[in-house]
């Protein structure tokens, strides 16, 4: 994942080229960003955040990325407001860019939008903040049930047990539970090979 998405697109373009290069080198796919991911939401002023979609046909064309990800109303972090997002922006993308496209800032999106969004072309959704807190959710809670306690691990086995239910709820609403079948494993030294 390579994030220029701060940069004029030119300059996004030259970064991302050198980015694919190190990828190429070690036979890794390559996610790129355009557009600005967690800029003005809720403050009225999230269209002009948003990707532009003739930007994005120009710089997949230019940089052919494996996966691209766009904003359209979402941000990273957690919410203060729902979030709007521009389902006619990422439409207009899904028909004229061909690579699966990516989601930034998952937490906090309806799973009716999260639905949505899959049907026009999102092929990964980030829900790191809803990961971290259940993590702590869990973490503070089993603090206050049990202020005695100080083996680590008891509070790590609760943290980890609510991350899986947040996983589990997410592959549901979707749709890839039980399509664990179809993911194409991955050597271990062929991932580890990637990191050397």
């Amino acid at each position: 994942m390579i994030d220029g998405s701060r940069l004029p697109l030119e300059d996004n373009i030259r970064l991302t080229l050198k980015a694919k290069e190190l990828a190429a080198a070690r036979d890794a796919t390559l996610e790129a960003e355009i557009g600005r991911v967690g800029g003005d939401e809720g403050m009225g002023q999230v269209r002009d955040s948003c990707t532009r979609p003739e930007e994005a046909l120009a710089f997949w064309r230019q940089t052919g990325v494996d996966a691209l990800a766009v904003a359209i109303g979402n941000a990273h972090g957690n919410y203060r407001f729902a979030p709007e997002l521009q389902f006619d922006i990422l439409e207009t993308i899904h028909n004229t860019v061909d690579c699966p496209l990516v989601l930034h800032g998952g937490t906090g999106i309806s799973f009716a939008d999260f639905r949505r969004t899959i049907d026009l072309g999102v092929r990964k959704i980030n829900i790191d903040t809803d990961l971290r807190l259940a993590s702590t959710g869990a973490m503070r809670r089993m603090m206050a049930e049990k202020p005695s306690e100080f083996d680590p691990r008891k509070f790590f086995s609760a943290t980890v047990d609510a991350m899986k239910q947040i996983c589990i709820d997410r592959y549901e609403a979707f749709g890839t539970a039980g399509n664990a079948d179809k993911i194409r494993p991955i050597s271990l030294e062929k991932m580890v090979s990637h990191y050397k």
